[in-house]
């Protein structure tokens, strides 16, 4: 039988009630446990009477818990987004900021993001909102390397059949898009340069 998915709160319930039950066996005849509603049982009133005994029985898997501003996995029909949580409904259900539309996701498909999802997804957010797409550079765009040097772009060549997009910088070398990551940082974007525009 499968382990039922359970809250914190449910979970330091159940433990607890096990041991009064450990404590008063024949009151476990009765399988919904007689509780007040301001004891700590309460949250055991949100459990069906089946997920209680199975938690009761069979054991229980603790579900993650979810607050503002924690990165998620949502696992839509269409692919998986990785969102923030911006808030939630009154009945719990969470919403999550999918850049500007705050959908509400049903909990069963959503996850903690990993940090590399996280990472991934700041980093797209951070290009899509200067409208390019990850390590898209443009002429007079300025990087700046990992020993603090800065470069401006100064050429732009779309080689499909080499090596695809590649910059030629400001001290003579050319870099392929690809390996512009690990070396290189945007000091800025040729827009946002007040000397060109």
């Amino acid at each position: 039988m499968e382990k039922v998915k359970i809250s914190q709160k449910q979970a330091d319930a159940i433990e607890k009630y096990k041991q009064e039950a450990r404590k008063q066996h024949a009151k476990m005849t009765n399988v919904k446990p007689p509780f007040d509603t301001e004891s700590w049982a309460l949250p055991l009133h949100f459990l069906s009477t089946t997920d209680f005994s199975r938690a009761l029985f069979s054991g229980y898997e603790v579900e993650d818990e979810f607050k503002d501003g924690d990165w998620v996995a949502v696992e839509w029909d269409e692919g998986k987004d990785i969102n923030v949580i911006v808030g939630f409904e009154s009945h719990g259900r969470m919403i999550v900021d999918n850049e500007g539309l705050n959908n509400t996701p049903p909990n069963g498909i959503v996850r903690h993001a990993t940090d590399e999802e996280i990472a991934t997804e700041k980093q797209r957010r951070f290009w899509n909102g200067n409208n390019r797409d990850v390590w898209e550079l443009d002429l007079y765009d300025c990087v700046i390397n990992k020993y603090g040097a800065p470069f401006v772009v100064m050429g732009v060549t779309d080689d499909y059949l080499k090596n695809g997009t590649s910059y030629e910088l400001s001290n003579g070398t050319e870099y392929p898009k690809d390996d512009m990551e690990p070396f290189f940082k945007v000091l800025y974007f040729a827009e946002d340069r007040k000397d060109i525009n």
